[in-house]
């Protein structure tokens, strides 16, 4: 399988990068390194997360106050991140990202 983001999610994770960066840039990187981590683990294992809603699952991101939500799109052999959000500071925002992700993946199915 192949890990692929929704705009939405780069969005996010190039926002969450430069805050952090913005902190200490060493801090920056390693939440980007958490990432490609996580993208591994999950190519290895793309059932490892909790499934949330509307088959979508959940992976907290090691270290950092995020959780990566993503999709599997089995046919066409690709997981979707759709969103990458904080944890306590609105919690349901990941949300927003299905409904978004929802038409590129119908576009590129």
């Amino acid at each position: 399988m192949i890990v692929r983001f929704a705009p939405k999610a780069s969005e996010e994770l190039y926002a969450i990068a430069q805050y952090y960066a913005a902190i200490d840039r060493r801090l920056g990187c390693r939440i980007l390194d958490r990432l490609a981590d996580i993208s591994a683990l999950l190519v290895a294992h793309p059932q490892l997360g909790v499934t949330v809603s509307n088959g979508c699952r959940r992976v907290n991101l090691l270290q950092f106050p995020y959780a990566v939500f993503y999709r599997l799109d089995k046919a066409a052999n690709i997981i979707w991140i759709v969103s990458v959000a904080h944890q306590r500071r609105r919690p349901d925002s990941w949300q927003n990202g299905i409904r978004e992700e929802s038409a590129v993946y119908l576009l590129a199915a």
